[in-house]
């Protein structure tokens, strides 16, 4: 079954621009990852400071994977202090 992430994150106005690059970083490597069906960030139109992950992966071992993986690990701890609300994530199975 595959499994779909949204992850919403507000970001404080002055990180706004390190998070992008962080997070195209993080977006090229997940990509590259065998079980990612794709990996993409929206900026909400509304609210420049809210920013939308949205992930598919072929099954819950490709998504485990993923989790498991330092890049990711390492991009959670470093956006930990731009974030101005904790970020909500959901995990869907289609």
């Amino acid at each position: 079954m595959k499994k779909y992430v949204t992850a919403k994150l507000f970001i404080k106005p002055q990180f706004k621009n390190d998070f992008k690059k962080e997070a195209e970083n993080l977006i090229a490597k997940t990509r590259k990852e065998t079980g990612c069906i794709s990996h993409n960030l929206f900026q909400d139109v509304t609210s420049e400071d809210e920013f939308l992950f949205f992930e598919k992966y072929i099954n819950q071992e490709a998504l485990d994977y993923h989790c498991s993986l330092d890049y990711l690990k390492n991009f959670v701890t470093t956006i930990q202090d731009w974030q101005s609300k904790e970020m909500i994530v959901e995990v869907l199975d289609i």
